[in-house]
């Protein structure tokens, strides 16, 4: 890959990612309103997953045999694009594994909901600390789920999803970063 594709590539990454970072805030305001289901949260998984499968070849760069005779500038395009995907990459599969027990969990919420609300918050408090701010509503469900009460208006299924929820918001958050990072 020579310099000007580099170059091209990251203009393109952080014009995707400004516009990703948005769609990943939604899930949050979906699982507020009562509108969240599994669909929804895996469809802005996969489109996570489709940002990093284009972009990795950015990060792959750093490795190439001319990376020294760059100029300084694509030299830290490519240092940036690196740090960006790796970091995106390691919440991607803290999203996949939420996901995975948001499905384990959902058929489990009616039998006993407070084994399985101790189960998500334990699994959402890692991520929600990670987090600058958590969307309005997110951290008082994790308090009332924390104390194993009864949440009004959201369904099982709907709570099951709130780790998987938390990490998108971390993802959109960790977006938001680097686009400012490159202004």
């Amino acid at each position: 890959m020579d310099q000007d594709t580099i170059r091209k590539q990251v203009k393109e990454a952080q014009s995707a990612l400004r516009k990703l970072e948005t769609e990943m805030r939604k899930p949050a305001k979906l699982l507020k309103a009562g509108a969240l289901d599994e669909k929804k949260a895996k469809a802005a998984a996969a489109k996570v997953s489709a940002f990093l499968k284009r972009y990795k070849a950015l990060a792959k760069a750093q490795d190439s045999k001319d990376f020294a005779k760059w100029p300084e500038e694509v030299q830290g395009d490519v240092v940036w694009a690196e740090a960006m995907l790796s970091e995106l990459l390691e919440l991607e599969a803290e999203l996949f594994a939420a996901l995975k027990l948001a499905k384990k969990a959902k058929g489990r919420v009616g039998k006993d909901p407070g084994k399985v609300y101790t189960l998500l918050v334990k699994s959402g408090r890692g991520p929600a600390s990670d987090a600058k701010s958590l969307p309005k509503g997110i951290g008082t469900l994790l308090k009332e789920m924390k104390k194993g009460q009864e949440i009004g208006g959201i369904d099982g299924a709907m709570i099951s999803l709130l780790p998987a929820v938390i990490l998108l918001w971390l993802i959109a958050d960790t977006m938001l970063r680097f686009a400012k990072s490159r202004r």
